[in-house]
């Protein structure tokens, strides 16, 4: 299951390097029995995943800022899904439950509604779904149908499950293309006072990607998981921090994996001016990502997996504008 479903073939052997570490033992010590029932005793009542995903949360608003894991779409705005009936798949057949956005089960928030009561409404959706697993954490029969508790949680993070109706899979680039931001979208958000969102999810190499449409709403995709892919774990020297401020600004900073470090500040959203450059695509498609220390402005262009960069004065790229 870690590798064919999860795409985590080291995740076993690396369990195993855990547990002996933790009890002082050598590696070849800990048996397969006792990896295995580390996994199994972690998504039990009181195991150190359970506690996890009760302390977790689908979103969460700070000033004008909305967080969430991959991004949200209009299809996705005020929509709640059914914890209890919100299937994965079909259990006897394999098959998928979900052929388009209309057979998901849930409901509409109110047109009158916030996106902070959208948000409330999936996190206690996550909460109901986490005790419906505990309740019923194995596959049961019911009327001809095999369901189990918290299913909606694997359905709201599967694309086939939510057809991109939610906020864990869609995401604002898509085979190395940037989205446009829906009219809709901005308003949506704007009736609430929002203006960013950051999300993870989707890797963006080696600094976070700010995609901004000035004055209207701003995006920080900040997964650099993926930074160095001759790296053994495919992020080497790369980190990466986002501060957010209360006045609306925030600061990026970290050190790319060639060892050049930026550091710069964003200004609020509704401040925004032809003199910031962060955010902008120049006539060649290239995203002006990050600047240096040196005041150095890196760009980056992506097509499908590939990743094109190149580093350029202030001065020289508003001719690119």
């Amino acid at each position: 299951m870690l590798k064919e479903t999860l795409g985590s073939p080291d995740t076993f052997e690396f369990r195993r390097e855990e547990l002996a570490i933790l009890s002082g033992r050598n590696d070849d010590e800990i048996s397969d029995e006792e990896v295995i029932a580390s996994f199994l005793e972690s998504v039990q009542e009181g195991g150190f995943v359970v506690e996890y995903l009760k302390l977790a949360q689908i979103g969460v608003i700070l000033h004008d800022t909305l967080f969430v894991h991959g991004g949200v779409n209009v299809e996705s705005c005020g929509f709640v899904p059914d914890y209890k009936k919100f299937r994965y798949f079909d259990r006897a057949t394999g098959d998928v439950v979900v052929k388009s956005v209309d057979d998901i089960p849930g409901f509409l928030l109110p047109e009158n509604h916030t996106v902070e009561d959208w948000i409330n409404h999936l996190n206690a959706f996550a909460d109901d779904a986490l005790n419906h697993y505990l309740q019923s954490p194995f596959w049961q029969e019911k009327d001809g149908i095999w369901i189990r508790g918290g299913e909606a949680l694997m359905a709201y993070q599967s694309t086939p499950a939510t057809q991109g109706r939610g906020v864990i899979v869609p995401t604002f680039v898509d085979g190395g293309k940037v989205s446009k931001f829906s009219e809709k979208l901005v308003q949506y958000l704007q009736q609430s006072r929002l203006s960013r969102i950051i999300v993870g999810h989707k890797p963006v190499a080696d600094s976070p990607l700010v995609i901004r449409d000035d004055g209207a709403l701003e995006v920080i995709m900040a997964d650099t998981s993926y930074s160095d892919s001759s790296s053994a774990d495919n992020r080497g020297d790369a980190v990466a921090e986002v501060i957010v401020e209360p006045d609306g600004s925030a600061l990026v900073h970290g050190v790319l994996s060639d060892g050049k470090e930026y550091n710069f500040i964003l200004p609020a959203v509704h401040e925004m001016n032809t003199g910031n450059l962060i955010g902008k695509k120049t006539k060649d498609d290239f995203w002006i990502k990050a600047k240096l220390e040196d005041q150095t402005l890196l760009l980056v262009k992506t097509e499908g997996r590939k990743v094109t960069r190149k580093y350029i004065s202030p001065h020289e790229v508003k001719a690119h504008l």
